[in-house]
């Protein structure tokens, strides 16, 4: 038997695997045995309807008081339902009472496998439950998905898939064989795509209903650009299951991927949310995902329909601060003007609908906690008549809850505490732990969407570090220890060169030092950075001159100078940012917007520049017309080829969106491919040379584009 490598996303459904089929007419199975209890939960669990398995398994084990087995299924499903340390508990629990129990020890290790913290420990209970249940295909199952999460991939995978007996669990093995060869598609060149989906097929030809079987190869067929079959195997996934977040998932791709129009979404949306309603009591997760499948689709009024429910029927449900947290974001994004025009009524409404959350008696989503703390910080950061108090509980509780905007909690809050008259030693204090928690984050980035090399993972490295001592710097300005501001900076901007705002700091630093040469020349430099909004360093530079000349004599003969030298250095400094070991991005197939196939072989014997964008990011709007002017100037080169790869939800309203603003460069729709190739920053712009190698790559907003771009696509001609 052929060895096979597990594919990474196994590890989403290292799960019991027993098929039921659920009761069409009746919202649940009538159950009348410990059997058909734990047959049923596994179903949830295989099926990824989480949620209702732990419902359900609170219900069954009370029923069926006192079956270990059952007892246990309840608690993976907690695990997998966002309930990780309320299931380790139970699994303690349950362990210590039963040591020796195959289905314990399975629901010991799941609860471990999903703690990043404590994930090496779940081998020693899989181990253990193996040498008690060898036959027990759900523990083999869940061994192949922790080596493979740990990196323990070749020799120890095969080993793990060979001791499965197939002849007692061929569906079981076929599905841990479908995913690890997957996983080796890119990598062996005896395995191709249609061999994976191959594999798939058996599975559906031998199990109908299987729901793995439609699940992952449906999202395999999107990301290999076959929208089509991908689309219909995830729309009868969302039959066989009744998870909500199957059904979201297909609609998800529907509106992005399908190409109907908003009203033939609807009525798909419609005919499948009425039958999961049909298959599963009414919970406020259903509700939520049809109302999130409704906001994708320009919805409003419909979504909050259902938010009104929520609110009526499961106001303490997670669900519910979900609600609240979207018609705080709709208030601010009708009241945007009013709020930057400092209407300090609508600003005290808006900091109240947050505020409001920490009155809950219980907020179960701590990532969402962490992001309130972010928005009523963001409220306050420019209010001069903060207390700093408030601000230190922000702090407090953007350190604890929020991991996500490190940048954020450790860089602008700390010196925004100090501007306002905060704790100075409390301020560096927070802004030092910056260094691990940014250095976390890039790593944290680098395992999800890894980094094209090795020389971007460094660079992002720096480029956090930088924002830290920048931070420090503004601290000891602000406190007017100027030598050791100077120290900061300074490093900062080694560290990452040309940062405007930090070149601004650099030059006001050095004007308290009294040396204005010094000042000027940081102006300089920061005069032709590029980056969105006003630049600082223009009107620092002219107040400059005007100080030190005496007069603006002369001034604008000099700005041209300037910037012609400028112009000059920029484009020298970014010609020599070549990549030292340049790489080949993953081959694509993907969708135009008017729904044509496109793959990576039009880029073959060209330079391309590939920008990576949303219509929901701020800065790649904002370079959207460059972007057009740039396609329209090499629009007749043979030789040069400039494309867009968009991931806005919504396609109908991507593509009414470009027609008002008259944008035809070519764009086309990321179906997972910017994961797959690691683009975790937006804007992203990658220039490749005639070999089909990243030379150069651009990341984040840039004034400059169409000069810049030419630069370096001159240079790869």
């Amino acid at each position: 038997m052929r060895g096979w490598i597990l594919f990474t996303v196994l590890i989403l459904i290292a799960a019991p695997t027993a098929q039921i089929s659920a009761q069409t007419n009746d919202k649940l199975p009538e159950i009348t045995t410990a059997d058909e209890a734990a047959e049923w939960l596994k179903q949830l669990y295989s099926h990824r309807d989480f949620k209702l398995g732990v419902i359900e398994g609170e219900r069954l084990a009370e029923e069926f008081s006192g079956d270990v087995e059952i007892d246990a299924l309840r608690i993976v499903n907690m695990a997998r339902a966002g309930m990780l340390k309320e299931a380790q508990a139970d699994a303690k629990s349950l362990y210590d009472r039963y040591p020796d129990h195959p289905w314990v020890l399975y629901a010991k290790a799941v609860t471990l496998r999903w703690d990043e913290e404590r994930r090496v420990e779940a081998l020693k209970y899989i181990e253990k439950g193996l040498e008690i249940a060898p036959e027990m295909t759900d523990l083999h199952t869940l061994h192949i998905a922790w080596l493979n999460a740990m990196d323990k991939k070749n020799e120890a995978l095969e080993a793990a898939l060979q001791s499965v007996d197939i002849a007692e669990n061929p569906v079981e093995v076929m599905q841990m064989k479908s995913f690890m060869m997957y996983q080796l598609v890119t990598e062996r060149d005896d395995i191709t795509l249609e061999d994976t989906f191959d594999s798939y097929k058996m599975i559906r030809e031998l199990e109908p209903d299987n729901f793995s079987a439609h699940y992952f190869a449906g999202s395999y067929y999107i990301s290999s650009g076959q929208v089509e079959k991908g689309l219909e195997l995830q729309r009868r996934a969302a039959e066989i299951s009744t998870a909500p977040r199957v059904s979201s998932r297909y609609w998800t791709s529907l509106i992005r991927l399908g190409g109907y129009s908003q009203e033939e979404n609807l009525e798909i949306i419609r005919e499948t949310a009425e039958s999961l309603k049909q298959r599963r009591p009414e919970t406020p997760e259903l509700l939520m995902s049809i109302a999130s499948a409704h906001d994708m689709n320009d919805m409003t009024e419909k979504r909050n329909n259902y938010f009104s429910m929520i609110e009526e029927k499961y106001y303490d449900s997670p669900e519910m601060e979900w609600v609240l947290i979207y018609r705080s974001r709709d208030f601010r994004s009708e009241h945007s003007d009013a709020m930057q025009a400092g209407d300090q009524e609508i600003i005290d409404e808006y900091r109240q609908m947050l505020w409001s959350l920490f009155e809950r008696p219980e907020i179960h989503n701590t990532h969402l906690k962490g992001g309130v703390y972010l928005d009523l910080f963001r409220s306050y950061q420019n209010d001069e008549y903060v207390n700093t108090n408030t601000l230190s509980i922000l702090l407090e509780g953007m350190v604890e809850y929020n991991t996500a905007n490190p940048h954020i909690v450790f860089g602008e809050a700390p010196v925004t505490y100090v501007e306002k008259g905060g704790d100075v030693n409390q301020a560096l204090e927070l802004a030092n732990r910056g260094f691990d928690a940014m250095r976390r984050s890039v790593e944290q980035r680098n395992q999800f969407m890894p980094f094209s090399s090795d020389e971007e993972f460094e660079r992002e490295i720096d480029r956090s570090n930088a924002i830290i001592h920048s931070a420090i710097g503004r601290i000891h300005y602000l406190d007017g220890d100027l030598e050791k501001a100077e120290k900061y900076l300074v490093k900062s901007n080694e560290l990452s060169p040309g940062n405007r705002s930090n070149l601004y700091r650099l030059g006001r630093l050095y004007e308290a030092l009294e040396q204005p040469e010094n000042a000027e020349s940081y102006y300089v430099m920061g005069v032709g950075t590029t980056g969105m909004g006003d630049n600082p360093n223009e009107d620092a530079l002219k107040e400059l001159y005007e100080k030190t000349r005496g007069s603006l004599d002369g001034y604008d003969d000099y700005l041209e100078r300037v910037l012609a030298d400028d112009r000059e250095t920029r484009r020298e400094r970014i010609l020599a940012d070549r990549h030292e070991n340049p790489e080949t991005p993953p081959d694509f197939e993907l969708n135009d917007i008017e729904g044509n196939s496109v793959s990576s072989e039009i880029m073959d014997g060209k330079v391309v520049a590939i920008n990576f964008w949303g219509k929901w990011c701020g800065p790649c709007v904002a370079e959207m017309p460059d972007i057009q002017e740039l396609y329209e100037k090499y629009s007749e080169d043979e030789d040069v080829l400039i494309l867009t790869i968009n991931n806005d939800n919504n396609l109908n309203d991507l593509i009414e969106w470009m027609d008002e603003h008259e944008y035809t460069f070519p764009t086309l729709r990321d179906d997972g491919y910017n994961t797959k190739a690691g683009v975790g920053v937006y804007p992203t712009t990658w220039f490749l040379d005639r070999n089909g190698s990243i030379i150069y790559t651009q990341l984040g907003y840039t004034s400059e584009l169409v000069d810049e771009f030419s630069w370096r696509i001159e240079e790869l001609r």
